[in-house]
C-alpha cells in the first residue's frame, strides 16, 4: 500500500500526507484516479511479501523476463530477504543475498538495483559483501538533515565505487510532499 501511495502521490503530484490522514479534498480524488489510470498502465510489477527468500525472487523474476520486455528490477532493502534453514550467522546471510542478487542479474540479464540500510558509521549494514558484490555502489545522503523546511530536502547522490561508472556526485532534490526526485 505504502509504495502504491508514493507512485500515486509522484504521478499526481499530490500530498503524500494526505494518504496518511486521509484528508482529500474533493479535487484530490480526480487527481488520484488520473495517476491511477497512469500507473494501471505503467508496466511496472510489485511482489511485496514479508517474507520473500532469493528463491523466491529468482522465481518472480525469471517468470516475469519471460512474460514482458523486463528493463530493471529492484529489491527493496535487502535485509528484508529472509533466508530458510540456514544457521549462518545474518552477516554471511547478507553476503549469500548478495551474490545470489548478482548471480541472477546475469542469468536473468537484468540490472538489479538493490536497496540497503547503512550503519551510523555510514557503512552498509550486517554485510559489506554487499558493496563488494555490486556492479556499482551508491549512497544518497542528506545535505541539510537539521533544517525545519520539510518541503524539500537536498541530498547527495554519490556514486562510491563503480565498475565502469566514474565516482562523482550528483546532487538530487526531493520533494517531501510528492515523494519526488530529481537531479538538482
Amino acid at each position: 500500500d505504502e509504495i502504491i501511495d508514493n507512485l500515486v502521490a509522484a504521478t499526481g503530484h499530490l500530498n503524500r500526507n494526505v494518504f496518511n490522514t486521509g484528508e482529500f479534498a474533493q479535487h484530490d480524488f480526480v487527481t488520484v484516479k488520473k495517476a491511477m489510470d497512469a500507473l494501471h498502465s505503467a508496466p511496472m510489477y510489485v511482489f511485496d511479501s514479508p517474507s520473500q527468500t532469493i528463491d523466491d525472487i529468482r522465481e518472480n523474476l525469471i517468470r516475469l523476463k519471460a512474460e514482458v520486455d523486463l528493463k530493471l528490477a529492484v529489491v527493496d532493502y535487502v535485509q528484508l530477504v529472509s533466508t530458510e534453514g540456514t544457521q549462518d550467522n545474518r552477516e554471511q546471510q547478507i553476503a549469500k543475498i548478495g551474490r545470489s542478487i548478482r548471480q541472477l542479474a546475469s542469468e536473468a540479464d537484468v540490472p538489479i538495483l538493490v536497496v540497503s540500510q547503512i550503519n551510523d558509521d555510514g557503512k552498509l549494514r550486517e554485510s559489506r559483501a554487499l558493496g563488494h558484490d555490486a556492479h556499482a555502489l551508491m549512497m544518497l545522503e542528506e545535505i541539510n538533515p537539521d533544517e525545519d523546511d520539510v518541503r524539500e530536502r537536498l541530498l547527495r547522490l554519490k556514486i562510491v565505487r563503480a565498475r565502469s561508472i566514474p565516482r562523482m556526485t550528483i546532487p538530487v532534490v526531493f520533494e517531501t510532499m510528492h515523494c519526488l526526485m530529481y537531479e538538482g
